[in-house]
């Protein structure tokens, strides 16, 4: 994977690993830091707005003019400069900022996306390779199941088409013969006429890019382009927007004119060291002009267009519902379909109705219809319908959440395409098939689909697409319980979704950041995320991600303590979708256990985790099993073992004996802690070593915390201090910025008898309170 090493002064910045090194030394960056100096580098061409650089730091602009101000003298005094010199960064009175300092740039291009120190003894542990091999492996005990998270960002996987049969291409042989060597970016066409005719901007846009793309020339989807250029419609806004977005590119524009005789299509295609050439036809049917255009244009880029027939009146509907549908306007579309009567359908159109109901949310019917065209005898002599087919009927299987199913089709999707390599479809395959992997925990073979589809989109000159596996990489190392791993590729995934403007896959991967920061209790940086996803919420389109932006600022709040807000969020989150499925209301029902527990409110935890364990069933599968079964118990041993009419259930009834499922460590605490509380001290030690083992396997610190300071706090109780003190250094690390860690070094000090540490222990847990309470025997002092 290439990412970049900037040389500026005695500094470097690698992007991929968010490091900065002086000399031979690392230098401290914090996040915000980290991202103004970063943001400022990449447009260094160019002075930067003050509006402009808020936004990009903050994910909002209204910060005030002295947070602004704080944070241009930490960046300055992080690259040794000042506000006098302003030798890195200088101030444009008035306006902004600018990057003052000559940069050098050198892709970096090793396994993990990081250039080694020239002084190996100097390199510091937190590159992709060593953090894999620290994180060890841990599970997302809150969210739903990974591969729904990671469906987010595949995006259009059942959306992409070609639009005549392609013809395998000797893409080498036919590149180089090419004046434009880069990638060509083809943008939605102004179009000059009657309302009815608008579809043609999207329409045209797709089939002169389909077109180009049969002469070898490459040519990222429509989807991915429209993805990085959302809220551009300025025919010169866009090409801007798309010079920016696509500096290595060739931009292809054009217009379409109504006149008596019929459409004029006139395209050019430009890039910033090439001249530019143009293309241009008419016929009565836009699509056959798009497509003569489209000719003309690769004829002026020195390819020889493909022969093809006139478009028929099916090939010309489709186009406008393929339009319709990158327009998001799924109703037109579906009126498009009826007007030619079922009579007249084609395969094609099968397809494309079947893609509609898909994207409707039938996933029924669209399943349905997806059946009956895989059956059918004339689709097999169609190789890019036939893997098409196959790619949207795994799209609904992973819908279902049948990732088995759709292991199948997508590899039967990427066996049919082979022949295919060039095609997006080829690459939404092997993306596909990695992401049912990774749902059903064959990583290795995940890992390779994803490298590969990578590659794929890289070679078709879909930097979206791309961005969009990067991010599926980093979901991945979630899923493998890599938090650590995880975030290089979250971090830089997410800012470049920022920098095309695309809202949804920026919120998808902040989630899976949150989750990971969380899993590793850095719950500062978790609240700067948070605090990103809550100011874009408005713009999500997704219900789902409205309702899980709410729950996880419930859940950083409460973990610093802020509980008030905490259950007012929680609150206005349940009202807002009071319609969402059981499997995600019981991640919120069950941060509302959570809350009620850690405020005190016995009986009110017991009955919101008994409801939520009812919502849905309890199984390894679904992540907040194992923190929900804690709540309940612990809700239920305050509470005497009884509720209601007689004693309630505990955990071993509760979870079953299945293996994955009581392999976790939050089921093995459960298990200990009731030990415990039965008076069984031989049974309990045995289930929080237990516990303790399978934690230390998985090594993330949310975990083994949890872990730690419940069995040191049964240690102590039990008078065994020298035990529980190997503990509470355990957690140690992680005692500046959680609050439970932090109590445990209190208890441990406390009982003790250690005065002076003790002290300062307490006045840390308590800068981490909020609006808890240290527990009145600790905060008297020993003795």
């Amino acid at each position: 994977m290439n990412h970049l090493e900037y040389r500026f002064g005695d500094h470097r910045l690698f992007s991929a690993t968010r490091q900065i090194w002086r000399g031979q030394q690392p230098v401290h960056a914090p996040r915000s830091v980290f991202d103004c100096i970063l943001y400022l580098i990449e447009n260094r061409d160019r002075a930067i707005g003050r509006d402009e650089l808020v936004a990009a730091v903050w994910g909002r602009v209204d910060v005030a003019d002295t947070q602004l101000s704080q944070l241009m003298r930490r960046v300055r005094r992080t690259l040794g400069d000042d506000g006098q010199s302003q030798r890195t960064v200088a101030t444009v009175q008035g306006f902004g900022y600018r990057w003052a300092i000559p940069t050098e740039v050198e892709p970096v291009a090793d396994d993990h996306g990081e250039k080694m120190p020239a002084d190996e003894s100097a390199r510091p542990a937190t590159s992709m390779a060593s953090a894999s091999a620290a994180a060890g492996r841990v599970g997302t005990r809150w969210k739903i199941p990974a591969a729904a998270g990671v469906l987010v960002l595949l995006g259009g996987i059942a959306i992409a088409m070609l639009w005549r049969s392609p013809k395998p291409v000797d893409s080498d042989a036919s590149r180089s013969s090419s004046p434009a060597t880069s990638h060509l970016v083809v943008l939605p066409l102004a179009v000059d006429g009657p309302a009815e005719d608008a579809w043609i901007r999207l329409g045209a846009m797709d089939v002169v890019a389909s077109r180009l793309r049969r002469t070898g020339l490459v040519v990222p989807p429509s989807e991915s382009v429209l993805a990085t250029l959302q809220g551009s419609s300025n025919p010169d806004a866009l090409a801007e927007n798309a010079r920016t977005r696509y500096a290595s590119s060739t931009i292809v524009g054009g217009a379409g004119k109504h006149g008596d005789s019929g459409w004029t299509i006139s395209l050019w295609a430009a890039s910033g060291d090439s001249v530019r050439r143009t293309g241009s036809a008419s016929d009565t049917n836009p699509i056959e002009a798009a497509s003569l255009a489209a000719d003309a244009l690769a004829a002026a880029l020195g390819r020889a267009p493909v022969p093809s027939d006139a478009p028929s009146e099916a090939e010309s509907r489709i186009a406008r519902i393929r339009a319709a549908l990158l327009a998001n306007e799924v109703a037109t579309a579906r009126a498009l379909l009826r007007e030619g009567g079922a009579e007249n359908e084609t395969p094609e159109l099968r397809y494309w109705h079947a893609q509609t109901d898909f994207r409707a949310g039938d996933f029924d019917a669209a399943l349905s219809a997806l059946d009956e065209l895989a059956a059918d005898s004339v689709t097999k002599t169609d190789t890019s319908l036939q893997g098409r087919i196959y790619i949207a009927r795994a799209g609904v299987r992973i819908r279902q959440g049948e990732y088995a199913l759709a292991d199948k089709d997508f590899d039967t999707a990427a066996n049919v395409l082979r022949p295919l390599p060039e095609s997006p479809e080829y690459a939404e395959a092997l993306a596909g098939r990695g992401i049912a992997r990774v749902a059903l925990g064959r990583f290795d073979e995940a890992a390779s689909d994803l490298g590969r589809a990578r590659l794929q989109m890289e070679r078709a000159g879909d930097a979206f697409g791309a961005t969009r596996v990067d991010a599926n990489l980093g979901l991945f190392e979630l899923t493998r319980h890599r938090p650590a791993a995880a975030l290089p590729y979250l971090d830089d995934a997410a800012r470049r979704f920022e920098s095309f403007g695309a809202v949804s896959a920026v919120l998808s991967t902040l989630n899976a950041k949150f989750d990971a920061l969380a899993l590793l209790l850095r719950w500062d940086d978790a609240l700067a995320v948070s605090d990103r996803r809550w100011a874009l919420r408005e713009r999500a389109v997704d219900p789902m991600q409205r309702y899980l932006i709410g729950i996880d600022r419930s859940r950083v709040l409460t973990a610093i303590g802020r509980y008030r807000e905490a259950t007012e969020l929680l609150d206005a989150t349940d009202a807002a979708f009071p319609d969402m499925r059981p499997q995600i209301r019981q991640v919120l029902m069950s941060q509302r256990a959570e809350l009620a527990w850690r405020q005190g409110q016995t009986a009110a935890a017991f009955d919101l985790a008994r409801k939520a364990l009812a919502e849905s069933p309890c199984t390894d599968t679904e992540p907040p099993c194992g923190r929900l079964m804690l709540t309940y118990q612990r809700a239920l041993i305050a509470s005497g073992d009884v509720h209601g009419d007689g004693p309630a259930p505990g955990p071993a009834q509760l979870v079953g004996s299945d293996a994955a499922t009581a392999a976790r460590p939050a089921i093995a605490l459960a298990e200990a802690e009731w030990a415990a509380h039965r008076q069984n001290p031989e049974r309990a030690a045995e289930q929080y070593a237990r516990a303790l083992e399978i934690a230390d396997r998985d090594g993330v610190p949310s975990e083994v915390a949890e872990v730690a300071i419940s069995y040191a706090r049964w240690l102590i109780g039990q008078g065994r201090l020298d035990e529980a003190s190997a503990l509470a250094g355990r957690t140690a690390a992680w005692a500046g910025s959680d609050f439970d860690c932090a109590l445990l070094q209190v208890a441990i000090l406390h009982a003790w008898g250690r005065a002076g540490p003790w002290r300062e222990a307490l006045d840390r847990a308590r800068s981490l309170a909020g609006e808890r309470e240290v527990p009145a025997a600790l905060a008297k002092p020993p003795g």
